[in-house]
């Protein structure tokens, strides 16, 4: 595991930062690949302060955004 691997996991899981996910998350580009819609639904909304990208499968996933 690199250190910018466990710099981030560390900062993920100091207190102050688990219970507001919106410090982490906000302006983050995401990509989520599921193949199942609902799936796909739910962590857009859940998601909802991140730049989503959203993909059915791995082909479209690669995709230049």
């Amino acid at each position: 595991m690199g250190r910018s691997r466990i710099k981030a996991a560390s900062f993920l899981c100091m207190e102050e930062n688990f219970m507001e996910p919106e410090k982490i998350l906000k302006g983050r580009r995401v990509l989520i690949v599921d193949d199942e819609e609902d799936i796909l639904e739910f962590l857009t909304e859940v998601l909802e302060i991140c730049k989503l990208d959203r993909a059915s499968t791995y082909e479209q996933a690669k995709e230049p955004r």
